[in-house]
């Protein structure tokens, strides 16, 4: 190993003493799960010790970072153990930059990174060891590394020794998952730091002006080792330009820098930032969670933590990514906190109650977030299944099956899940499967540059924002920008968004249209704004739109291929058709903020997936309507009149709204209902052997064969309420129809001599109405099938007295009372005092002439 040896510094470090114990543990028993505290020295010094084990000396050691800017630091302060440079013993491999060489026997990269190297030579050939940095992230591509290295270690390479760090380890989940690790654990060297909380000064303070708000606060003396560097954590790029913003305005000209530490800054810049000697003044570094683990930003003896982070979360119920500002976890927060403690007593500022709930641990990325990604990875490993891997965490079942659905519609899965070649060439691109579908699709190389350019946008999180949804406007700036001709809002972004799409064109397969990159990839970029929309209908097939109705003259809603309603306000309102890169997951309808127009040729070139001609039958009562469409997804592009459709389709159609909408949604007139209910009355109370049952469900289910054959398949209503008595008939038959009539008749003759018919409908009996003295003789209740009638006996104006199924009881207990209470008021009519013994009548007394 180079170098002179270790300095007295890093002796001091808390791992130092451990370092045989651990690196030997390691070289014997091939697995390691590492646990030391934040600044014990495990990112550098643990990788350090390794290189000079004969057990690592004939293989590379790969270290893995989660972030590029730890990736880096590491990179830098290993090799600084070693005297010498990175890109010699100690190499660094991001997606930005490569710096190795012949000599390099330690690899810095994100994990990323591994995923390719293992995706070019599943059993690792050069490599002896992978340490998994920081692992307590849970990164999605962190654990789809550690899956696919756990799968070549067996099948491949059993020598291949596997290493988690992290002060923090899952070591009950790591050893239910993968079986027993050896543990080592090593104690921190934390100074104490003092909390003060300081919420929002009110409900309209951002995260910005808090955190310009506590670093000025924290800038003011007394404090412990005033003069050194304030760390100040914002949840993301924008936060962070906007409080450097308001403390450059409130601080004086000179003394204090303000400077920004983020993943994609120039390296020389975030050397400048670590390096110890440019911490002996007063700093202030404004930084994302990239600083709230793996590297040291020398001199801290203050934190503010605004207590937010940026992610990503997926719904498996939208199918789509949601950006999310979000509270950071107990764990984060402590992290966050023991940047103030490394070099001696410090201090925090949280801009947070006390009592405010904070979750212990933060979720898992792979619970979280989209996982085509991961699952075109799989499926490029050649796993049958993104479940068949051995996963810390599986994958969730809902989102997986999205992920294999979305992949499949772009043409990068084919049968059973099996990688097309498509599929392998977008893989390894190294952007998301969407993207990599439109830059693949792109055809000519002024279209694929452009395809390049909108990858790297999309990457980055739009990051030159503009007045408007329109994606076309982020393009024609950067154009403008690239052109020389003015100047985009950000540079810096507009800088990486060029160098982005040039990486990104640099790694697509040779093939013969595009040959010709070389030179384009050196100068100018090709940006066409018009081409937007036809490139991202190759992305977004499901997020094709077709405008349902204008709210008003700058807003519009939208409906989706996928089915999804959409909104948007702006100048793309008016457009008929869209196609749709951002949006969120809104309950009712999402908002649609990044868009470009297309045309109807565009929706029909193929570039968003085949079209759909169907024949669409709907109903106004029974009379069919049909019409053809062509749809692509849930949009209808085009639809015309159409004839009716063959009849063994038209009556699985009319049978299909029978069984959704039940029997009452059939025809029915009186007629019919009450011949029903004369069967149903027979059915239960008959005891007729071979009785048909007449239940809705059954009717419903057997509708095929008594109903269908009614049926007018010739144009007009299918039914009407004749055909429907004629069908219940015929399913009744002939023979039980006489049955019928004299089981259960429409009408019964009262002892008046009067006809009634009776009511089936109205309960389990039938209802027999009548005046009280046309039942005058009676003694007993009229039967049907063995029931007595439920008798509605009335007054001679018709209305009902009582209603009872028992007339002798009613003669016994009721009858005088009634005949007190209307004898008076009907004198005409007839009030016996033996009612039993009495005629009966339908007709009231004659008047008598007056003389």
């Amino acid at each position: 190993m180079n170098g002179s040896g270790p300095s007295e510094n890093i002796r001091h470090l808390p791992i130092f003493p451990f370092l045989d114990e651990i690196s030997g543990t390691l070289a014997r028993e091939g697995l390691l799960l590492l646990s030391a505290e934040t600044g014990a020295g495990k990112t550098t010094l643990f990788p350090w010790k390794l290189l000079s084990l004969p057990a690592f000396a004939r293989n590379k050691i790969l270290l893995l970072e989660p972030r590029r800017l730890a990736a880096r630091a590491a990179a830098d302060r290993i090799s600084s153990l070693l005297g010498e440079k990175p890109g010699r013993t100690v190499g660094l491999r991001t997606r930005l930059e490569t710096l190795v060489s012949g000599h390099t026997r330690l690899e810095v990269v994100t994990e990323g990174v591994l995923t390719r190297l293992l995706q070019a030579d599943p059993s690792l050939s050069g490599y002896g060891a992978i340490l998994c940095d920081e692992f307590h992230t849970r990164s999605l591509q962190g654990d789809l590394g550690l899956a696919l290295a756990w799968d070549a270690r067996r099948i491949f390479r059993p020598d291949l020794k596997l290493a988690l760090l992290s002060a923090t380890l899952p070591k009950e989940e790591i050893a239910l998952a993968f079986g027993p690790w050896p543990v080592r654990e090593v104690p921190g060297r934390a100074h104490p730091v003092e909390v003060k909380y300081r919420p929002p000064a009110s409900g309209r303070e951002t995260p910005w002006d808090g955190a310009a708000r506590l670093c000025l606060e924290a800038l003011r003396p007394p404090r412990p080792g005033h003069g050194g560097t304030i760390l100040c954590f914002l949840p993301g790029y924008r936060e962070m330009h906007r409080a450097r913003e308001i403390l450059r305005r409130r601080l004086p000209e000179a003394g204090t820098e303000v400077l920004l530490l983020h993943g994609r800054m120039p390296p020389e810049q975030q050397r400048r930032i670590l390096d110890p000697a440019a911490a002996s003044g007063s700093r202030v570094i404004l930084a994302t969670n990239v600083a709230e683990t793996s590297l040291t930003v020398p001199g801290v003896t203050a934190v503010v933590d605004t207590g937010l982070e940026r992610s990503v979360r997926f719904s498996p119920r939208t199918g789509l990514d949601h950006r999310e500002t979000g509270k950071i976890s107990q764990a984060s927060a402590e992290q966050r906190k023991g940047r103030a403690g490394r070099n001696g007593p410090g201090i925090c500022y949280r801009w947070w109650r006390e009592d405010e709930f904070r979750e212990a641990f933060s979720r898992p990325e792979i619970l979280q977030t989209d996982l085509a990604s991961l699952v075109l990875e799989t499926s490029l490993w050649g796993a049958a299944s993104p479940w068949d891997l051995t996963w810390l965490t599986p994958p969730p079942q809902a989102a997986g099956r999205q992920a294999l659905e979305l992949l499949a519609g772009l043409g990068l899965l084919g049968p059973e899940g099996r990688i097309t070649p498509s599929g392998k060439e977008a893989a390894g691109l190294s952007v998301h499967p969407r993207l990599g579908k439109m830059v693949l699709d792109a055809g000519s190389r002024a279209r694929t540059e452009t395809a390049a350019v909108i990858a790297a946008f999309l990457e980055n999180d739009d990051l030159i924002p503009g007045r408007d949804a329109d994606f076309r406007e982020r393009l024609a700036t950067f154009g403008a920008w690239a052109a020389g001709q003015t100047h985009a809002g950000d540079a810096d972004a507009a800088r990486r968004v060029r160098e982005d799409a040039r990486r990104l064109l640099a790694k697509l397969p040779a093939q013969p249209e595009r040959r010709k990159f070389g030179a384009g990839t050196a100068g100018r970029l090709n940006c066409e704004p018009e081409d937007a929309g036809p490139l991202l209908l190759s992305a977004y097939p499901d997020r094709a739109a077709k405008r349902t109705r204008s709210d008003d003259p700058v807003t519009s809603r939208y409906l989706l291929a996928s089915g999804r309603g959409a909104w948007i306000q702006g100048e793309l309102a008016g457009e008929e058709f869209l196609v749709v890169a951002d949006l969120d997951g809104g309950e009712q309808d999402a908002r649609i903020y990044l868009a470009a127009p297309v045309s109807l040729r565009d929706l029909e070139s193929g570039r968003a997936g085949p079209l759909r001609e169907t024949r669409v039958l709907e109903w106004q009562g029974w009379k069919p309507r049909c019409r053809s469409e062509v749809r692509l997804g849930a949009m209808v592009l085009k639809e015309k009149p159409a004839g009716l459709p063959e009849p063994g389709e038209f009556r699985n159609a009319a049978l299909s709204r029978l069984q959704d909408r039940g029997l009452a949604d059939l025809p029915w007139n009186p007629a019919a209902r009450r011949f029903l209910a004369r069967c149903r009355f027979v059915g239960q109370w008959g005891r007729v052997a071979g009785w048909p049952e007449f239940s809705d469900d059954r009717l419903v289910a057997s509708a095929d064969s008594w109903l269908l054959p009614f049926g007018n398949w010739r144009g007009g209503a299918v039914w009407d309420e004749t055909s429907l008595l004629h069908a219940l008939e015929f399913h009744l038959g002939r023979e039980r129809r006489l049955l019928l009539d004299q089981l259960a008749p429409e009408s019964l003759r009262l002892p008046s001599g009067s006809g009634k018919r009776l009511d089936y409908e109205s309960g389990d009996v039938p209802v027999l109405s009548a005046r009280l003295q046309e039942f005058f003789g009676c003694v007993t209740t009229p039967r049907l099938c063995g029931q007595a009638l439920m008798l509605d006996l009335l007054s001679p104006a018709g209305r009902t007295v009582q209603r009872t199924r028992d007339l002798d009881g009613f003669w016994d207990r009721t009858y005088a009372q009634v005949k007190k209470e209307l004898m008076g008021r009907y004198p005409r009519h007839p009030w016996p005092d033996d009612p039993r013994q009495a005629k009966a009548t339908a007709k009231a007394k004659t008047r008598r002439r007056k003389k």
